[in-house]
């Protein structure tokens, strides 16, 4: 079952997660982008940051999809 977020929970959980990340990484997406990131890495149930993904996850994860890793958290 999904955990039900408010929106104001859901953004100071994507600026947590995405605190994570390489500040040089974030600063090429507009705030649009960054959302859909931020919600595909907690769709994900890994703590693998959108830094660490390949390119092809990150274009997917601006497409609404959820990346996918291998039982050693290695991409798929």
């Amino acid at each position: 079952m999904p955990v039900y977020r408010t929106g104001a929970e859901e953004l100071r959980l994507i600026v947590t997660n995405l605190g994570h990340c390489r500040e040089g990484f974030l600063d090429r997406y507009s705030a649009e982008q960054l959302l859909a990131i931020g919600r595909a890495q907690i769709a994900c149930d890994w703590d693998i940051f959108p830094d660490q993904w390949t390119p092809k996850q990150i274009r997917g994860a601006l497409l609404g999809r959820v990346p996918l890793f291998d039982d050693d958290g290695r991409p798929l």
